[in-house]
């Protein structure tokens, strides 16, 4: 029995110590099989026992940057997480240990040259008779998260870019719910994003066009950024009309996710565009009533443009005319071409506003009358571009008007006709009295001059000089009214000549008065020579006779492109601005009558003369400084 029961002690030491090598090579096949998965993982693992690595793999090797495990085994894997979160590492293992479950967790690692990396980390504790151990499961991350970076600088820019942006943006989603509104928008509309996000986009339009709206913009999603008008409503109430560009965002299924839209405010674009359609439709009103019609040349292209109103002025049947200058020309009258021929190359050139009349003949030999001004266009360098003008036809005002001219002419004559009897009468009737008085007057002064006294005598004077002004009063009236019934034909006339003339009819005068006129060359004009011999002498008498000191008179001339411009300069004793224009008026006298003499009419006849001949006549001045009278005579007329 002792031999038996320790057989079976045997036996049973036997089969504990059979058992043993079965598991411990169990143990060791499995550690084996667990080491081969842990080295041929693409996670890099490693374990930490007793805040050492134990076992760590190749891709843990790769991603900490060690080239030989030797320098690993058994050195903390602290080394290598960021001092920022040893701390979190520690109270992570401790809660891991009490069996918590911890999620992925993100930190950041240092490889052994120095590079920091992102991670996920996982991990796992597991125990045995040696105590807890932890298998680290970590996973580069940080590609990842600078994509991660990127798309929010990006998300945050574009949102920046949205916000800021000076255009109007709004985005909506499927169910048109507001997600976006953007700085300009609420500008534009009064109201903050706060108060319209999440909201319908409805909030948005007029309630009578909602529908409408609304329409156009699913029909505008059909195709990307189509351009709609569409008007919105401002928190204040009033209208605006957007110019909407949209498009639509798909999600990664290439369904609609939401759609972007970008308005444009262009009400006062279309406010200007209604007032210039009224102001267009009121001046087409105005022009067909005033039979007034409009026409463009372009001048580099020849492009010549008429509306109906002037192709019927010009007798052109529509659509026949060519558009060109030449068939403009072609309707003018052949005796009027080269008169406005030179009136739209004086525009051209001396930058002034075309403005002509010419005659239009059609072809049933009806001729009509058109006037027409335009204005010439240019370009930044000042070289033409366009003209552009305006016809109407004056036919039945020009007719009219010669009708009245003619009548005018003829009461014109008649009243001439009046004026020389009066003349005739003035030069022999009137004087004749007047001779009788001054002649019995100084006869009564001979005969009994013993027997007057002193103031009989200065009455007798008195009377004899006032007959002496009133017969040169009546004289010098004569002289002003003869200017135009009197006038002889116009010929030529040497201004040399002239001036001799007058030298020897105030020779007197100037001797006496010490005086020195000098000329200048002096042309041959076109005119009455007597007028203007007597023009010459009443401004050569006015500088002898308005002087204190010794008369100095300088006569010169100068050639103008229509006409001469002749000067009188003296040295007297100048005239007031104020007067420039009244002394050329009839009767007007600056001065005593018993200072200078004259009778105010001798400036009014030179002003008759100069008009006659066509030109102007007027005074500059100083006082005490002299005057200059200039005058003009054209180079050819007809009297």
């Amino acid at each position: 029995e002792d031999d038996l029961s320790m057989m079976k002690n045997v036996a049973d030491q036997v089969s504990i110590a059979i058992t043993r090598v079965r598991d411990e090579d169990s143990l060791r096949k499995s550690e084996e099989r667990y080491r081969m998965l842990l080295e041929n993982s693409p996670s890099a693992t490693l374990v930490n026992r007793n805040d050492s690595i134990a076992m760590i793999n190749p891709a843990a090797m790769k991603l900490l940057g060690i080239n030989n495990i030797d320098e690993v085994m058994g050195i903390s894997p602290m080394k290598f997480f960021h001092p920022d979160y040893h701390r979190k590492i520690q109270s992570r293992m401790s809660k891991i240990i009490k069996g918590k479950e911890i999620p992925v967790v993100e930190e950041k690692i240092i490889r052994s040259d120095g590079e920091i990396r992102d991670i996920e980390v996982v991990s796992v504790a597991s125990f045995d008779s040696e105590g807890p151990s932890f298998q680290v499961i970590m996973n580069d991350i940080t590609e990842r998260k600078l994509a991660e970076k990127e798309l929010f600088d990006t998300r945050n820019y574009l949102q920046n870019l949205i916000d800021n942006a000076n255009a109007p943006i709004i985005v909506w989603d499927r169910e048109n719910r507001i997600k976006v509104f953007n700085h300009a928008f609420e500008h534009l509309t009064g109201y903050a994003s706060s108060e319209v996000e999440g909201k319908s986009l409805s909030i948005l339009f007029p309630r009578d066009t909602l529908r409408e709206s609304m329409a156009k913009i699913r029909q505008a999603l059909t195709e990307n950024w189509k351009t709609i008008e569409i008007p919105i409503l401002t928190k204040s109430n009033d209208i605006r009309i957007i110019l909407w560009n949209s498009a639509k965002i798909y999600d990664k299924s290439r369904k609609t996710y939401s759609t972007i839209a970008q308005g444009n405010d262009i009400t006062e674009r279309i406010e200007a565009e209604r007032a210039f359609k009224e102001s267009r439709e009121k001046l087409e009103l105005a022009l067909e009533n005033g039979r007034i019609g409009t026409w463009e040349w372009v001048i580099d292209s020849d492009s010549f443009n008429l509306d109906s109103r002037m192709e019927k002025m010009l007798g052109i049947e529509p659509g026949y005319f060519e558009n060109t200058l030449s068939g403009f020309e072609k309707r003018i009258h052949e005796e009027d071409l080269q008169h406005l021929r030179t009136a739209m190359t004086k525009a051209l050139t001396e930058d002034q506003p075309l403005d002509t009349v010419f005659r239009v003949k059609h072809e049933n030999n009806v001729v009509n009358y058109v006037s027409t001004k335009a204005l010439v266009e240019k370009d930044n360098a000042g070289n033409p571009m366009k003209m552009s003008g305006v016809c109407f036809d004056i036919t039945e005002m020009k007719l009219g008007a010669e009708k009245t001219l003619f009548l005018l002419n003829e009461e014109l004559l008649r009243s001439n006709k009046e004026l020389e009897q009066f003349a005739y009468v003035a030069s022999h009737d009137l004087q004749e009295p007047l001779r009788m008085i001054s002649s019995f007057t100084q006869l009564l002064a001979q005969r009994y001059k013993d027997r007057l006294d002193n103031d009989a005598k200065d009455f007798i004077q008195f009377a004899v000089d006032g007959a002496a002004r009133m017969q040169g009063l009546i004289n010098d009236l004569l002289a002003y009214s003869r200017v135009q019934t009197r006038g002889k034909q116009f010929s030529v006339v040497d201004m040399h000549d002239v001036l001799g003339q007058v030298m020897n009819n105030l020779q007197l005068m100037i001797q006496e008065s010490d005086a020195l006129i000098v000329n200048d060359d002096l042309p041959e004009v076109f005119g009455d020579e007597g007028q203007i011999v007597q023009l010459m002498q009443n401004l050569i008498v006015n500088g002898l006779k308005f002087c204190k000191t010794a008369p100095r008179i300088h006569i010169s001339s100068k050639e103008e492109k229509e006409y001469f411009l002749f000067s009188v300069k003296d040295n007297g004793i100048g005239i007031e601005p104020q007067y420039f224009e009244k002394i050329f008026q009839i009767f007007q006298r600056l001065h005593p009558k018993d200072k200078y003499g004259g009778t105010g009419i001798g400036l009014a006849i030179c002003k008759r003369i100069v008009n006659r001949h066509g030109g102007r006549i007027w005074v500059e001045s100083k006082i005490g400084k002299g005057s200059v009278f200039y005058f003009t005579i054209l180079k050819r007329q007809t009297t």
